[in-house]
């Protein structure tokens, strides 16, 4: 799972490490852009994607507990 903030100054860098992952053939990576989010968003727990991505971390675990990663 990459996490990029529409906001994040890195955000192109997180980009590309997504890219590379895909391209590599890792399995089971997911991409999530949370467009008004700034760097380290998820540390500031009064924002509003603050518990999205928790949820979508969960459910992110749960889709891929049951897989072996490579």
């Amino acid at each position: 799972m990459v996490v990029v903030g529409g906001f994040d100054p890195l955000q192109d860098r997180q980009r590309s490490y997504y890219e590379r992952l895909m391209e590599s053939g890792k399995e089971g990576v997911e991409l999530l852009v949370y467009p008004n989010a700034v760097h380290a968003f998820y540390l500031m727990s009064d924002l509003p994607e603050t518990p999205m991505l928790l949820a979508d971390i969960r459910d992110f675990i749960q889709r891929h507990a049951a897989r072996p990663f490579n």
